[in-house]
């Protein structure tokens, strides 16, 4: 399908990469896996500010959902990729912080 000389899916793409959209991020109206969250680290860029991750801590007790959704690593990835990142929320995340806040260096 064409749309003025561009496919819709090439036009999606420019519009997905757009800096604006990316700026603040609030991934909170759904529960993510970490591998669903690295697939979305691609559009992060270093001028995103805001970034609120939910995790599944109220479908516990359930074991599979104890899995941490933002490791310390994929938390250092995101660092890296946002280096204006000035908000960080976690909700609903299991074990998460013992391992990951010693990890981050919060200094400016």
């Amino acid at each position: 399908m064409s749309v003025h000389g561009y496919r819709v899916t090439d036009r999606f793409g420019y519009l997905a990469a757009d800096k604006n959209l990316w700026k603040v991020v609030d991934f909170r109206p759904h529960k993510l896996t970490s591998s669903q969250l690295l697939n979305y680290l691609d559009y992060f860029k270093k001028f995103t500010e805001f970034l609120a991750v939910k995790g599944f801590v109220s479908e516990a007790p359930d074991p599979k959902w104890k899995d941490e959704v933002l490791t310390p690593e994929l938390l250092k990835e995101i660092c890296a990729k946002c280096p204006a990142l000035e908000t960080l929320i976690l909700e609903e995340h299991f074990g998460v912080a013992h391992k990951v806040v010693p990890s981050v260096n919060v200094g400016k």
